[in-house]
């Protein structure tokens, strides 16, 4: 609606919640949507009346600003500790009370999950930065049979990191603190080094996971190309796994930057798909190689009449297009028997072999 609007609309808050304010009371505007009020001597649960009146004020009574009408939430966060705590407190309530939607009050509660989440996300990022400075990252690799004929020359490339004590963690442990803290395209990068250091040697194929955020940065080509070249290994071996929802977001950069890998040579990847429910037309503009079958459909495949029916049309449709499909997450030699019944390409998971960090000849 334009910055002018913005700013109006900004000025008709701060009025009307200036009616509600009490004489105790002093009102801060701190940035574009965040607002402040520090009482003084406030009397018994003083702070949760007058968040509930601001509530029902914008609830009962959208602002106007010329003819746009808007409907106006708050995610209110409180606490009663003395100095900046109160402050710091109040804000992590704050995003506590976003979390649950909006027009929510919430009390600051160091022991309340939320809390306890931030903590837990806090220690990861210390981990994940100190391991970066020391080299702890290292790569595992999880074989990929062919179903036509049980042979394996095709390795997923799995991101391990070890703690200082020499116990080896999963990717799933530390990966979402390494992105809220923006390591993720570090560990790309490490990720990408190690393992094409590692297959200099050998002829396998072999698959590198890349995130949203390595195509935000736009950095893929040249630093995949300038390693192609120091260690002799062909684009064609490569097959770099991107996640659905990277797909279906449709962006342009993030699109553009996939054909020019491809057309480099690198083959293309569709991780985790039909978990985000996509659309099968989108899999034909990406001219994807393989589309790998989200495991939520495969494992239990066996008893789900239902999840069988997705794969088999998953299947039907990756023929037509001429794409190859992989199910993830094979754990029984039942499910493995389905699989290949049900006309799935390849196959990865512990019962074909569990990540290891040196390659296993199968």
């Amino acid at each position: 609606y334009g910055m002018g609007n913005g700013n109006r609309l900004l000025k008709e808050v701060t009025k009307r919640i200036e009616k509600y304010l009490p004489t105790n009371g002093q009102l801060f505007h701190i940035t574009a949507d965040e607002f402040v009020v520090l009482f003084t001597q406030p009397t018994v649960a003083q702070e949760k009346v007058l968040s509930d009146q601001i509530l029902a004020l914008f609830r009962e009574s959208p602002v106007e600003i010329g003819e746009n009408s808007f409907d106006i939430t708050f995610s209110i966060g409180t606490d009663r500790a003395k100095g900046m705590e109160i402050f710091i407190h109040a804000i992590t309530a704050s995003k506590e009370a976003k979390e649950y939607g909006g027009s929510q009050v919430v009390a600051f509660d160091a022991s309340s999950k939320y809390m306890k989440n931030q903590r837990e996300v806090l220690y990861w990022i210390k981990k994940v930065k100190s391991a970066l400075i020391e080299d702890r990252f290292s790569t595992h690799y999880q074989p990929i049979i062919d179903n036509n004929n049980s042979s394996t020359k095709h390795y997923e490339v799995l991101c391990r990191m070890s703690e200082k004590d020499g116990t080896v963690l999963s990717a799933d442990k530390f990966i979402a603190s390494a992105v809220i803290a923006g390591f993720a395209t570090r560990i790309t990068r490490v990720v990408i080094d190690k393992s094409f250091k590692y297959f200099k040697d050998n002829n396998y194929l072999f698959s590198i996971n890349i995130t949203r955020n390595d195509l935000f940065e736009d950095f893929l080509e040249d630093f995949l190309l300038y390693k192609c070249d120091k260690y002799n290994i062909s684009p064609a071996r490569v097959f770099l796994e991107i996640v659905e929802d990277s797909v279906i977001s449709n962006t342009p950069v993030i699109m553009t930057q996939i054909e020019r890998l491809r057309q480099l040579g690198f083959h293309i990847a569709v991780d985790d798909f039909g978990s985000e429910h996509s659309m099968f037309s989108q899999m034909l503009r990406l001219h994807a190689d393989f589309i790998k079958i989200d495991r939520s459909f495969i494992h239990d495949l066996v008893t789900n009449k239902a999840h069988r029916m997705v794969v088999e049309n998953i299947v039907s449709f990756a023929k037509i297009a001429g794409v190859k499909t992989v199910a993830e997450h094979v754990e029984s030699q039942a499910l493995q028997e389905l699989v290949k019944a049900l006309g799935v390409d390849y196959s990865q998971g512990y019962y074909i072999g569990k990540p290891t960090s040196e390659i296993v000849p199968h």
